[in-house]
Protein backbone atom coordinates (compact mmCIF):
# COMPACT_ATOMS: atom_id res chain seq x y z
CA UNK A 1 0.00 0.00 0.00
CA UNK A 2 2.83 2.43 0.77
CA UNK A 3 4.00 2.81 -2.86
CA UNK A 4 0.45 3.66 -4.04
CA UNK A 5 0.03 6.09 -1.13
CA UNK A 6 3.32 7.80 -1.96
CA UNK A 7 2.37 8.09 -5.63
CA UNK A 8 -0.94 9.68 -4.64
CA UNK A 9 0.90 11.98 -2.22
CA UNK A 10 3.28 13.00 -5.01
CA UNK A 11 0.33 13.71 -7.32
CA UNK A 12 -1.10 15.89 -4.55
CA UNK A 13 1.94 18.17 -4.86
CA UNK A 14 1.34 18.43 -8.61
CA UNK A 15 -2.33 19.09 -7.89
CA UNK A 16 -1.39 21.87 -5.47
CA UNK A 17 0.91 23.40 -8.11
CA UNK A 18 -1.94 23.39 -10.64
CA UNK A 19 -4.36 24.93 -8.15
CA UNK A 20 -1.78 27.51 -7.08
CA UNK A 21 -0.87 28.63 -10.60
CA UNK A 22 -4.49 28.76 -11.79
CA UNK A 23 -5.67 30.64 -8.67
CA UNK A 24 -8.04 27.98 -7.35
CA UNK A 25 -7.94 29.74 -3.96
CA UNK A 26 -9.73 32.79 -5.41
CA UNK A 27 -12.09 31.11 -7.87
CA UNK A 28 -13.36 28.12 -5.84
CA UNK A 29 -14.85 30.00 -2.87
CA UNK A 30 -16.29 32.77 -5.03
CA UNK A 31 -17.63 30.82 -8.01
CA UNK A 32 -18.72 27.61 -6.28
CA UNK A 33 -19.84 28.87 -2.85
CA UNK A 34 -20.41 32.58 -3.44
CA UNK A 35 -18.02 33.27 -0.56
CA UNK A 36 -14.94 35.41 -0.02
CA UNK A 37 -11.74 34.20 -1.69
CA UNK A 38 -8.95 32.66 0.37
CA UNK A 39 -5.86 34.73 1.01
CA UNK A 40 -2.93 33.16 -0.83
CA UNK A 41 -0.97 32.73 2.42
CA UNK A 42 -3.93 30.94 4.05
CA UNK A 43 -4.31 28.61 1.08
CA UNK A 44 -0.60 27.73 1.17
CA UNK A 45 -0.57 27.27 4.95
CA UNK A 46 -3.58 24.94 4.91
CA UNK A 47 -1.98 22.82 2.20
CA UNK A 48 1.46 22.68 3.84
CA UNK A 49 0.04 21.67 7.24
CA UNK A 50 -2.06 19.02 5.50
CA UNK A 51 0.96 17.70 3.61
CA UNK A 52 2.97 17.46 6.82
CA UNK A 53 0.16 15.34 8.29
CA UNK A 54 -0.04 13.23 5.12
CA UNK A 55 3.72 12.62 5.36
CA UNK A 56 3.19 11.38 8.92
CA UNK A 57 0.53 9.09 7.47
CA UNK A 58 3.19 7.56 5.22
CA UNK A 59 5.40 6.98 8.26
CA UNK A 60 2.44 5.32 10.01
CA UNK A 61 1.98 2.97 7.07
CA UNK A 62 5.68 2.15 6.99
CA UNK A 63 5.93 1.54 10.75
CA UNK A 64 2.55 -0.20 11.07
CA UNK A 65 1.26 2.31 13.63
CA UNK A 66 -2.54 2.15 13.80
CA UNK A 67 -3.55 5.55 15.29
CA UNK A 68 -2.23 7.81 12.53
CA UNK A 69 -3.96 5.63 9.94
CA UNK A 70 -6.88 8.03 10.41
CA UNK A 71 -4.74 10.54 8.48
CA UNK A 72 -4.23 7.98 5.71
CA UNK A 73 -7.98 7.33 5.49
CA UNK A 74 -8.71 11.08 5.42
CA UNK A 75 -6.21 11.64 2.62
CA UNK A 76 -7.60 8.69 0.68
CA UNK A 77 -11.25 9.67 1.01
CA UNK A 78 -11.04 13.47 0.87
CA UNK A 79 -7.72 14.27 -0.78
CA UNK A 80 -7.71 11.58 -3.44
CA UNK A 81 -11.26 10.34 -4.04
CA UNK A 82 -12.85 13.68 -3.10
CA UNK A 83 -10.63 15.67 -5.46
CA UNK A 84 -11.15 13.12 -8.23
CA UNK A 85 -14.92 13.38 -8.00
CA UNK A 86 -15.42 17.05 -7.12
CA UNK A 87 -13.02 18.82 -9.46
CA UNK A 88 -14.87 17.70 -12.61
CA UNK A 89 -18.11 18.95 -10.98
CA UNK A 90 -16.79 22.42 -10.04
CA UNK A 91 -17.04 23.89 -13.56
CA UNK A 92 -20.71 22.89 -13.72
CA UNK A 93 -21.37 24.44 -10.31
CA UNK A 94 -19.46 27.60 -11.23
CA UNK A 95 -20.68 28.17 -14.80
CA UNK A 96 -23.49 25.70 -15.42
CA UNK A 97 -21.49 23.88 -18.09
CA UNK A 98 -18.53 21.55 -18.45
CA UNK A 99 -15.12 23.08 -18.93
CA UNK A 100 -11.85 23.72 -17.17
CA UNK A 101 -11.75 24.71 -13.53
CA UNK A 102 -8.49 25.09 -11.57
CA UNK A 103 -7.13 21.72 -10.45
CA UNK A 104 -9.10 19.68 -12.98
CA UNK A 105 -6.24 18.15 -14.96
CA UNK A 106 -4.35 16.63 -12.03
CA UNK A 107 -7.55 15.59 -10.25
CA UNK A 108 -8.37 13.20 -13.11
CA UNK A 109 -5.35 11.09 -12.09
CA UNK A 110 -7.16 10.47 -8.81
CA UNK A 111 -10.04 8.79 -10.61
CA UNK A 112 -7.56 5.95 -11.20
CA UNK A 113 -5.48 6.16 -8.03
CA UNK A 114 -8.42 6.64 -5.65
CA UNK A 115 -10.04 3.24 -6.09
CA UNK A 116 -6.65 1.49 -6.08
CA UNK A 117 -5.56 3.20 -2.86
CA UNK A 118 -8.93 2.59 -1.21
CA UNK A 119 -8.83 -1.09 -2.16
CA UNK A 120 -5.29 -1.52 -0.80
CA UNK A 121 -6.18 0.32 2.38
CA UNK A 122 -9.30 -1.81 2.86
CA UNK A 123 -7.28 -5.00 2.30
CA UNK A 124 -4.72 -3.98 4.91
CA UNK A 125 -7.51 -3.10 7.31
CA UNK A 126 -9.19 -6.46 6.76
CA UNK A 127 -5.94 -8.41 6.95
CA UNK A 128 -4.83 -6.68 10.15
CA UNK A 129 -8.22 -7.34 11.73
CA UNK A 130 -7.98 -11.05 10.98
CA UNK A 131 -4.45 -11.14 12.41
CA UNK A 132 -5.72 -9.58 15.62
CA UNK A 133 -8.55 -12.13 15.78
CA UNK A 134 -6.07 -14.99 15.25
CA UNK A 135 -3.90 -13.66 18.09
CA UNK A 136 -6.91 -13.41 20.41
CA UNK A 137 -8.03 -16.94 19.52
CA UNK A 138 -4.50 -18.32 20.02
CA UNK A 139 -4.04 -16.54 23.36
CA UNK A 140 -7.45 -17.68 24.67
CA UNK A 141 -6.71 -21.31 23.74
CA UNK A 142 -3.31 -21.16 25.44
CA UNK A 143 -4.87 -19.59 28.54
CA UNK A 144 -7.67 -22.19 28.78
CA UNK A 145 -5.27 -25.12 28.52
CA UNK A 146 -3.14 -23.95 31.43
Amino acid sequence: MLPVYLIAFGVQFLHFAEEFTTEFYTRWPVEVFNAAPFELSTFVQINMVSYAAFALGAVAIYRGIKGPMLIVWFFTLMGVIGNGILHPIYPVLATGKFGYFPGLYTSVIYLILGPILFHRLWEVRSDSGSDVNKDVETNSKVGSSQ
